[in-house]
């Protein structure tokens, strides 16, 4: 099992994106925000905003609860 540290606290989040074919910089780019800041959202670090998270589910098509439904170890 991999460390905690490598487990994305959003991977609903983490498997739109890679369903998409885009990497972060690209939809980065579509949600208007920086893709260092949206990969430390994707690993937990940071919480998104309630703008920045309807700007992602908007760019990837999905419902903003399912892409954040939160999963824990």
């Amino acid at each position: 099992m991999p460390p905690a540290s490598t487990v994305p606290r959003f991977p609903h989040l983490a498997g739109a994106i890679a369903m998409t074919g885009q990497n972060l910089t690209q939809l980065s780019h579509r949600a208007d925000c920086n893709a260092q800041y949206l990969s430390q959202i994707i690993r937990g670090h940071r919480t998104p905003s309630p703008a920045l998270r309807a700007r992602l589910a908007e760019a990837l098509g999905r419902p903003e609860a399912e892409l954040f439904a939160e999963v824990t170890p």
